[in-house]
């Protein structure tokens, strides 16, 4: 699909009747052609365009300071893990105190003090190895599908 194409603008205010000197920045940016947004909307906001030209003066009536955190996604805990596992197709109700335990039993994770899973070094390392070497298996779809072959084997509707 086709780019999209955003026009950016940056417009720098600096204070004269002050002894300090400061520097205020506000930025704009217009969609002029949706592209590849029409079908993966982004939250990018369209803020129009200013038509300020350069050295014009401009009388400030307030100035809010506002800063922005990312959060990171909450930690998984029992109940989150569980809820993520039924959700990609991986185990049954009789499995995940045991996935829980190995995970912990191996020392891949540990509880902090809210009972939220921490990666533990060897946790790390060792996620980073499957992925890289063992992608394949690595892969919700292919574990969920594992999973219902085998079924279908036990239940004997499959060689």
């Amino acid at each position: 699909m086709a780019q999209a194409i955003i026009e950016r603008q940056t417009v720098d205010f600096e204070t004269l009747k002050t002894q300090d000197k400061y520097l205020f920045r506000a930025n704009f940016q217009s969609i002029v052609f949706d592209g590849f947004l029409k079908v993966l909307p982004l939250s990018i906001e369209n803020v129009p365009l200013c038509d300020s030209k350069e050295g014009e003066i401009y009388q400030i009536s307030e100035i809010l300071p506002s800063q922005h955190f990312t959060q990171p996604p909450a930690r998984y805990n029992d109940a989150s893990l569980v809820k993520t596992l039924e959700k990609y197709g991986i185990g049954r109700p009789s499995t995940y105190a045991t996935i829980i335990s190995i995970l912990l039993e191996r020392g891949y994770v540990i509880y902090n003090e809210a009972k939220s899973f921490v990666p533990t070094e060897i946790g790390t390392i060792t996620s980073d190895l499957l992925v890289k070497h063992f992608f394949e298996i690595a892969d919700y779809e292919m574990t969920s599908k594992m999973e219902e072959n085998l079924d279908l084997i036990a239940e004997g509707k499959k060689n």
